[in-house]
């Protein structure tokens, strides 16, 4: 299946283009949303953006944050912030501590998730992603690609291949007639999140899975 447009740009968190001079930013083809040169940069951005948003504009709920990420009308941002508080496992205007490696990690990845339709990268390269905008050194740097971190992401919850929750929700998305959210018009943009939101409630329990385990403890 055809990747979506936010994984194809190496910017999973569709960030809109602007004059910021991105780490890893490149002249890509899409009209509207940045391109870079992997991975790993497309999730430094996104990290440094919420970064932003925690330290500049004092957004520090995940109502906040999504508000300001994907407000109204063209997102369903009540049900887009419901679904990234239930990954972080708070209601959705608890205050959290996006300063915290591990929650950023949590909050990186659950956007991801809604911006997509899948999570496809692997816990280590997240962590890595994370580390840097906070400006905390990686001890073993890595940018596995997409298909390396679905294994990973298998290894690492000792599944066997193919029996992941990020797999089933890349599979239900594939088989969903609905185009993924990244590639539809602004002003169908919230039927096609109600369409997605079953798939995406998929991803939270692989989300905690793959995030609840600390992984930025030990840097």
């Amino acid at each position: 299946m055809t990747d979506p447009r936010g994984i194809r740009n190496n910017n999973p968190g569709n960030i809109v283009k602007s004059g910021i001079a991105w780490q890893g930013k490149v002249a890509g083809d899409d009209p509207r949303f940045e391109t870079f040169d992997s991975p790993q940069n497309g999730l430094r951005a996104l990290c440094s953006l919420l970064l932003t948003y925690y330290r500049k504009y004092d957004l520090r709920t995940p109502r906040a944050i999504i508000n300001r990420w994907a407000p109204p009308p063209e997102n369903d941002t009540g049900a887009y912030a419901a679904t990234v508080a239930n990954a972080l496992g708070v209601g959705a205007d608890v205050e959290i501590d996006v300063e915290d490696c591990d929650t950023l990690c949590l909050l990186c990845a659950a956007i991801v998730s809604v911006e997509n339709g899948v999570q496809p990268y692997a816990r280590q390269l997240i962590v890595e992603a994370a580390l840097s905008a906070l400006g905390r050194p990686a001890t073993e740097p890595s940018t596995p690609s997409v298909e390396e971190g679905r294994a990973l992401n298998r290894e690492q919850d000792g599944l066997p291949a193919g029996s992941t929750t990020l797999d089933a929700a890349s599979e239900a998305v594939a088989s969903n007639p609905v185009a993924p959210a990244s590639l539809t018009p602004p002003e169908t943009a919230m039927p096609v999140f109600t369409a997605l939101l079953p798939t995406i409630l998929q991803l939270i329990p692989g989300l905690i899975g793959i995030f609840g385990k600390g992984g930025c403890a030990h840097h």
